[in-house]
């Protein structure tokens, strides 16, 4: 499973990363997490693997481009 993250605040992106990892040890699966500082950096560094993309938790409140206008390009 690929999961990315994208939250400006990296305590808070370390914290659910942790969280993630947890939950994926604890239940047998497979996961690797990917971690963007900025939805224009997730926008740009995913733009050729989008179908490899299983789960995405995005901070909605961020400098640029905020967390719903993201989701929307990568919708």
């Amino acid at each position: 499973m690929n999961v990315l993250i994208c939250d400006n605040c990296i305590q808070q992106a370390i914290q659910c990363e942790k969280m993630l990892l947890y939950l994926a040890r604890r239940h047998g699966v497979r996961v690797k997490v990917y971690t963007y500082k900025s939805g224009e950096t997730l926008l740009f560094q995913i733009e050729d693997n989008l179908t490899s993309i299983d789960l995405v938790y995005m901070d909605i409140n961020m400098p640029g481009i905020d967390g719903v206008s993201t989701a929307l390009k990568l919708r």
